[in-house]
C-alpha cells in the first residue's frame, strides 16, 4: 500500500498538476509538454503531457521512499511492474536495474531501457537468464 504522499504525487503525475509536499514536487512544464517528479530535487519520473509512457529512474538512491513514489506511478497504470531490492540490488520484476539508469514503461507488460524499443517482459526475462 502506497503512502498518502506517493498516491496524491502520483495522482498529481498523471492529471498534469503542480504538486508539492515535504520532499516531493511534481511540475508541468507547457513550454516542454512534460510532466516531471522530483524527490529530494532529483529528477525521477517524467511523461509528455500527450504520450502514454513513462521513464522512472531511482536517480542514485536505492531507497524505499524513492522505490515507493516509483511504485505509485506504476501502480496507477502500469500493475504488473514493480521497483523493488533483492540482494541490496534494485529491481524491476526479476530484471536488476541500475539505481541511475531511466527505465521506460508503456503499458502491457511492455518495459525496457530505451524509449524507441519498447520489450515484453517475458522476452526481458528471457534475455537476463
Amino acid at each position: 500500500m502506497a503512502r498518502k504522499i506517493s498516491r496524491d504525487a502520483a495522482a498529481a503525475f498523471f492529471v498534469g498538476t503542480n504538486f508539492k509536499r515535504s520532499n516531493t514536487k511534481v511540475v508541468l512544464d507547457r513550454d516542454y509538454g512534460h510532466v516531471r517528479m522530483y524527490l529530494h530535487g532529483n529528477l525521477i519520473a517524467e511523461r509528455g503531457i500527450h504520450t502514454h509512457g513513462v521513464k522512472l529512474r531511482l536517480a542514485g538512491w536505492n531507497t524505499p521512499t524513492t522505490r515507493g513514489r516509483l511504485n505509485a506511478i506504476l501502480a496507477d497504470d502500469y500493475r504488473d511492474q514493480h521497483f523493488h531490492q533483492k540482494d541490496f540490488t534494485p529491481h524491476v520484476d526479476d530484471i536488476e536495474v541500475s539505481d541511475t539508469q531511466w527505465v521506460y514503461f508503456w503499458g502491457n507488460d511492455q518495459w525496457g531501457f530505451d524509449w524507441d524499443k519498447p520489450v515484453p517482459l517475458a522476452q526481458m526475462l528471457e534475455s537476463s537468464k
